[in-house]
């Protein structure tokens, strides 16, 4: 399955990743790396995971407090979010 993040999903990515690569290399690499691995379970089943309102769903990260908004439809998974837990839940919809 393939997959594409939106814009804004792309930008709150690289500002999380730089937000780590600031305190700690190791850290970015961690969280970069469990961003790539989540993606790749997400392609893997994408049903799998919970289910929000409007047909998304979500993939809550292990070791970081970020989660992953996605849709899938056919063979494409469109993320809409890399979303910091502690923001306004619903925050992201806006979009």
């Amino acid at each position: 399955m393939k997959y594409v993040f939106t814009l804004a999903a792309l930008t709150e990515y690289h500002e999380a990743a730089e937000w780590y690569r600031e305190r700690s290399l190791f850290a970015a690499d961690r969280f970069i790396g469990e961003v790539e691995v989540a993606v790749g379970d997400i392609c893997k089943d994408p049903q799998r995971y919970q289910q929000v309102r409007g047909g998304f769903q979500v993939f809550r990260l292990r070791r970081f407090p970020f989660k992953i908004i996605y849709h899938h439809a056919d063979d494409l998974v469109t993320i809409y979010a890399v979303f910091h837990e502690r923001r306004r839940p619903d925050a992201w919809r806006d979009r």
